[in-house]
């Protein structure tokens, strides 16, 4: 059923995502031509159109992050969500995949639309002179000299702890919105959400810095590869914890618009 949900997610998000992707990739060209035909004025006045289409993939994510959660669970959309067949964690985890997912394809659209403005023999030349054998041998020696360890479980373990992070932002953000759908809070809902974000990431700002504190004492970096393992493990942690107290919420406490 987890599969039905992320596909039915998928389609309902993807009227929004795919023209600004198209957008965003077309102007990307028109850009190219103005700059392959040393048009300043046309360049200039794409580089800006970009730049705002950047600033908005970024913004138009972090709303359809927050609307898919709080329209279709928790107004009237959700009256038909909770009375599908499927378990309440199925409901949040198919939004934090597919939110997960979008942020992913909106990268590697930002990416793509830089190499077709970027992207000529030159471009591509100077790339293929900064990987090479040396430099990644550098590079490794570098993180090597700088971390300690081995290179390699730090390449591995720094994307992971990004994930997690991400993850994390996700659900203080459904947490947040779960508790200001708290009865006890009906008719200020979005204030409560708000402040309730606000708690919950300052507190988080203080327990970091506190373990970062511990970690500093107890005579190991925190960029050490047991700092890293101490990160990971912390942020999977916190992840679980929230999902579980999103989950308890919205199935002993859920109080629908």
């Amino acid at each position: 059923m987890l599969g039905k949900l992320l596909k039915y997610e998928a389609k309902a998000t993807a009227r929004t995502f795919i023209p600004i992707y198209i957008a965003l990739l077309i102007v990307s060209a028109i850009n190219r031509v103005f700059r392959m035909n040393n048009i300043e004025m046309g360049f200039t006045l794409s580089v800006l159109v970009i730049v705002g289409l950047f600033i908005a993939l970024g913004v138009i994510t972090l709303i359809m992050i927050i609307q898919r959660f709080s329209k279709n669970l928790l107004s009237d959309e959700g009256y038909l969500m909770f009375t599908l067949p499927v378990k309440i964690s199925d409901l949040i985890l198919s939004k934090l995949i597919i939110s997960f997912l979008w942020t992913v394809i909106s990268g590697i659209v930002a990416i793509l639309a830089i190499l077709i403005l970027l992207g000529d023999a030159t471009f591509f030349s100077q790339i293929k002179e900064l990987i090479t054998v040396a430099n990644w041998n550098y590079f490794l020696e570098g993180i090597r000299q700088e971390f300690g360890g081995n290179p390699i479980f730090f390449i591995v373990e720094v994307p992971i702890i990004s994930l997690c992070m991400y993850i994390n932002t996700v659900l203080m953000i459904y947490l947040s919105i779960s508790v200001g759908q708290l009865p006890i809070f009906n008719k200020h809902r979005v204030l409560f959400s708000f402040i309730t974000y606000f708690i919950i990431t300052t507190v988080g700002q203080w327990a970091i810095m506190i373990i970062g504190n511990i970690i500093d004492y107890s005579g190991f970096s925190i960029s050490s590869n047991m700092g890293l393992n101490l990160i990971t493990i912390g942020c999977i942690a916190v992840d679980i914890a929230l999902f579980m107290i999103i989950n308890f919420i919205l199935k002993k406490h859920l109080n629908l618009e």
